[in-house]
C-alpha cells in the first residue's frame, strides 16, 4: 500500500517485497520456497535446515523458527545474543539472494523507483518492520487515514524497519549493476 512516496505495507501489488512471498531462494547450499524459510532455517542446526527447505509457506517456517517454535532460542541465552548480533546481516544476504536469483522480482523491485519502503506490520515486529496503529481495544484491526492508508505506530529510526532498509539497499545495488539494453 502506497502513501505518497512511501510503500507502507507489503501487500497486494507489493506482496513480492514480503519475505513470505513464494519464490525459490538458494542460500548456503539449500533451496527454500521463500526468503522467510531461508531466514528461519538459519536459527536451526545445519543438519536440520533441510526441514525448512521442504516447507511451502513462509508461515510454516515462521512457526518452526519463531518465538514459540522448536528452534526458538531461550530468552537471555548466549545463543540468542549471538543470533541477534548477526540476524540483520543474515537477512540482508538472503534478501539479496532472493532478488539476484529471481530477475522478475528484481525488475519489480527496481520499478519501485525511489519510494521509501517500510515493512508496516500487525505482528509487533519493530526490528524488521514497524508496527501499524491498531484501532483502540482491538488486536488485529488497523487504523487508516482519510485516504485509506495505514498509519505507523512509531517513526522510522535506526532500530526498526531493517527489512525496508535492506530492500532499498538491494534496489540501489541492482540499479548500479544494471546494464542498459
Amino acid at each position: 500500500m502506497c502513501k505518497g512516496d512511501i510503500i507502507i505495507k507489503f501487500c497486494g501489488e507489493h506482496y513480492f517485497l514480503d519475505n513470505f512471498f513464494p519464490c525459490e531462494v538458494t542460500y548456503d547450499g539449500l533451496t527454500y520456497h521463500s526468503s522467510e524459510a531461508a531466514f528461519q532455517a538459519q536459527k536451526a542446526p545445519k543438519e536440520d535446515r533441510s526441514k525448512f527447505a521442504q516447507l511451502r509457506k513462509g508461515a510454516e517456517a515462521k512457526k518452526l523458527g519463531g518465538k514459540n517454535g522448536p528452534y526458538a532460542m531461550r530468552q537471555g541465552s548466549l545463543e540468542l545474543q549471538a543470533w541477534n548480533k548477526r540476524s540483520v546481516s543474515v537477512m540482508e544476504e538472503i534478501v539479496r539472494a532472493k532478488f539476484e536469483q529471481n530477475p522478475d522480482l528484481a525488475e519489480k523491485l527496481l520499478a519501485t523507483g525511489d519510494l521509501r519502503l517500510i515493512e508496516g506490520n500487525n505482528h509487533d515486529d519493530n526490528l524488521y518492520g514497524i508496527q501499524l496503529k491498531r484501532v483502540p481495544g482491538t488486536r488485529k484491526k488497523l487504523l487508516t487515514d482519510e485516504d485509506g492508508c495505514y498509519i505507523l505506530d512509531s517513526e522510522e529510526n535506526e532500530q526498526n524497519n531493517h527489512l525496508g532498509k535492506i530492500l532499498m539497499k538491494v534496489r540501489e545495488e541492482l540499479k548500479q549493476n544494471k546494464t542498459p539494453l
